[in-house]
């Protein structure tokens, strides 16, 4: 009877844990869900993290570049507006018309005598450099009384006129900024020299020996300085000159045609 009971008793135990083993076979694997549903966790968190950095990122650059967009604006409004260069002619021309007198006395035995001279020209390098085409012309003359024992009157007088005619290119150099009101000038140049010499005289008595005309052309030069105030489209001048050459006529003889020259006069000046 016992051993009826124990055989019983251990089909008993082995179905129970049959049972158990079986139930644990069929049960979900809550572990692997819990891991399962862990990871999609962490990849969301993951996923607001770099969503959370990237706004912040975002919110970084805005600020920085409208920081960086008022800065500038800023800077921009208290910085002094650049005014446009001025375009400055450096190329114009001139011409000028000029009055004076001529002083051969310190030279020859020509008396002093009225002078004009016209010029025109180029300017350059701001109106410091003038290249000039200039023509002027004088007449100045003589007159020579001397005793002659071979006359029967004892004397004579004798009448020289000269119209000098010069023809010359002139490089005329200013000191001072074409803004300047005053400023001053040197020039020097060559010059083409075209003399017509009337001579005539008579002696005391009144008998005449008649005229004689002679035309003679040399080479000179003309040197000057000179200052100006400018006013209008242009400048009123003020120069002090000189003209050298030689004269070797048969009238004339061997002399100089060297006189000293002043002008007052207008140059008028415009830029191209």
């Amino acid at each position: 009877m016992k051993s009826k009971m124990n055989v019983l008793m251990f089909f008993g135990v082995t179905l129970l844990w049959t049972a158990q083993v079986m139930a644990q076979d069929k049960a979900p694997d809550t572990g692997g869900a819990d891991e399962a549903s862990t990871e999609p966790a962490g990849g969301l968190e993951d996923a607001s993290a770099t969503g959370d950095a990237a706004d912040v990122t975002a919110d970084l650059n805005d600020i920085s570049t409208g920081d960086a967009a008022d800065v500038t604006a800023d800077l921009n409004d208290t910085m002094p507006e650049e005014e446009p260069a001025q375009a400055t002619a450096k190329l114009g021309i001139a011409a000028a018309a000029k009055a004076g007198a001529t002083f051969h006395t310190l030279f020859n035995e020509l008396s002093p005598m009225f002078l004009v001279e016209v010029e025109a020209g180029v300017l350059l390098m701001e109106r410091h450099l003038e290249l000039d085409v200039a023509l002027a012309w004088a007449r100045p003359k003589s007159t020579v009384s001397k005793n002659d024992p071979r006359l029967v009157d004892g004397s004579y007088d004798w009448e020289i006129k000269q119209d000098f005619l010069s023809l010359g290119l002139m490089i005329r150099y200013r000191i001072m900024d074409r803004s300047s009101r005053f400023n001053g000038y040197g020039a020097l140049g060559p010059r083409l020299l075209m003399l017509h010499t009337n001579a005539s005289g008579e002696s005391s008595g009144g008998a005449a020996f008649g005229t004689n005309e002679q035309f003679e052309t040399r080479f000179g030069g003309y040197g000057a300085l000179g200052g100006e105030f400018n006013i209008g489209p242009g400048a009123i001048l003020l120069e002090v000159g000189m003209t050298f050459g030689d004269l070797n006529g048969y009238i004339t003889g061997d002399t100089s045609s060297a006189a000293l020259d002043t002008y007052l006069g207008y140059r008028f000046m415009f830029d191209l």
